[in-house]
């Protein structure tokens, strides 16, 4: 039981507002009908049995005394002596092996409910877990951390100033440093979107929070939230991603099995007048709050199954079992691979007339670009660790050394710089992308704005063929989206690099301009 028990009862009887903090004598100091004592510290302190001397600080106390036992053997209070049976103030608890009370180290209360030591990060229930990093996920100007404990945390600010759209102009996400996110706990995986992010925890649902102004949180409303919220019925998630305002998911949804998209279905606003995507692919420019099911009546025939799923911000492309790849959504600049710029609001065939796929080797990984209405690309990768890719290129994204754009893949990502070593991970941005190679490194190309290429150059020249990223080694993991990267290596710390306007890529504000760019992968220390 914690201190102050005297005043919690109190508190808790009534809606009267506790007096009696500061004080220049004892009649200062009355708590509804209990009189305290002024202290000569100018604060009050209240009855209290648990402390030696029968007094202790009111909670609203300053100068580091709130909570703490008075007199000259005070407990209770931080690096003080526990209080009789092991009592400790609020966001403290009793070491027993040293006898005093302690916060901030794993396993411990977070210190004032928010900060922990190093090595730790203040995790569900405001107790510190250990800051060991499993997954980075990476939104437009936010980015979340899944934790050894299975816990998240995250930072930036996910909004953008457009005043013409009711809702994106409030922050859901808005600290620039971390925050453990209410709900998200025995979570084994993390995807952000553009300004939401969701998780699949271990019982294989799936739960969202932030932005929802077009339903993509997916749980029938259009109302924001800052906390976990489950998608309803959605159950068996085995992939999902998220793209600019909408989340797909391969999962059962009320029993069904099946390929499932919600959130925004078009793009109609003043920016885009018109412009009716089916990002949802269920032949329908319609938003839902609910998932809908992903037209796959022609690329599910046969018994086929999907095996990657990547959604960008105005298009999403799946990867099947019998190596075809499918894309709907916008097609300004030939992103769907189909050989045409027409969009679709169902799953088109990627035509794959201009590569050659070897005996045995399989289609393993698709990936969508994101942050951009126009000019998107798309990738794949192949078993073998070819990738190619088709759409845009005027900043060298496609990676094969010209700035061509296609409509289908033809050429693939120039990779004579890896020597030996295999891509096995891809990832994208809004004209970057990244690959993980199996040798634990990372390699980018295309446009260098805010160093999102990763190797400490200031120059925001295109680069379109694979650059190595300095610093990082051992890397296991690896998110990238619009203008900021984040990898996390084999000791399980977390790199980022790109933007940091936001914090987002140092969890921390900037201190100055020069501070909100990051030009080659940095720790970020919880």
């Amino acid at each position: 039981m914690r201190a102050l028990v005297l005043m919690l009862v109190l508190a808790a009887c009534g809606g009267s507002t506790i007096s009696g903090t500061a004080c220049a004598d004892d009649k200062d100091c009355n708590l509804f009908n209990a009189q305290g004592r002024c202290e000569s510290t100018g604060w009050c302190s209240f009855p209290d049995e648990t402390c030696i001397g029968g007094q202790r600080y009111s909670p609203g106390a300053g100068d580091n005394l709130a909570g703490t036992c008075v007199g000259d053997n005070i407990c209770g209070g931080r690096d003080q002596a526990c209080c009789g049976a092991g009592v400790c103030a609020d966001h403290l608890t009793c070491a027993t092996e040293v006898g005093t009370c302690q916060c901030g180290e794993v396993g411990q209360p977070c210190c004032d409910g928010t900060t922990c030591g190093a090595g730790s990060h203040c995790g569900a229930g405001a107790v510190c877990g250990t800051s060991d990093v499993l997954q980075a996920a990476v939104g437009a100007g936010h980015a979340c951390a899944l934790f050894a404990d299975h816990t998240v945390s995250c930072w930036g600010y996910d909004y953008k100033p457009y005043p013409y759209q009711p809702g994106l102009g409030d922050a859901v996400i808005a600290s620039a440093t971390p925050f453990a996110i209410s709900g998200a706990t025995d979570v084994a995986e993390i995807r952000a979107a553009e300004m939401h992010t969701c998780a699949r925890k271990t019982d294989n649902t799936l739960w969202c929070w932030g932005h929802n102004e077009n339903g993509q949180l997916g749980n029938g409303t259009k109302i924001h939230s800052k906390a976990a919220v489950q998608v309803p019925g959605l159950t068996n998630v085995s992939l999902f991603d998220g793209g600019r305002v909408h989340m797909c998911a391969l999962a059962s949804y009320n029993g069904t099995a099946g390929l499932w998209c919600w959130g925004r279905g078009g793009e109609n606003n003043m920016r885009l007048p018109g412009a009716a995507l089916g990002k949802l692919g269920n032949n329908s420019a319609a938003d839902s709050s609910v998932p809908v099911r992903v037209d796959l009546s022609v690329a599910g025939a046969a018994g086929q199954t999907v095996k990657s799923l990547s959604t960008g911000s105005y298009h999403s492309c799946i990867a099947m079992s019998d190596n075809k790849v499918w894309c709907w959504g916008r097609n300004s600049s030939g992103e769907l691979g189909d050989g045409t710029t027409n969009p679709s609001k169902v799953p088109v065939q990627v035509n794959l007339a201009g590569i050659t796929l070897p005996p045995s080797v399989s289609i393993d990984e698709v990936s969508c670009s994101d942050g951009r209405r126009k000019q998107n690309s798309t990738c794949i990768r192949l078993s073998n660790g070819t990738v190619y890719c088709w759409g845009a290129n005027g900043h060298g994204e496609l990676g094969d050394g010209g700035t061509t754009a296609r409509s289908a893949p033809t050429l693939a990502v120039d990779t004579l710089a890896l020597g030996n070593a295999k891509i096995v991970q891809l990832v994208a941005a809004s004209f970057a992308k990244c690959a993980r190679t199996d040798d634990g490194n990372v390699w980018c190309w295309g446009e260098n704005k805010n160093g999102i290429v990763g190797i400490n150059d200031a120059v925001t020249a295109n680069h379109p063929t694979p650059r190595k990223t300095t610093v990082l080694l051992g890397v296991t993991q690896l998110d990238m989206s619009h203008k900021l990267a984040c990898a996390v290596d084999s000791t399980k710390h977390l790199y980022c690099w790109g933007t940091n306007r936001r914090g987002q890529a140092k969890a921390r504000r900037p201190l100055d301009k020069a501070d909100s760019v990051v030009l080659e992968p940095t720790q970020v220390v919880f």
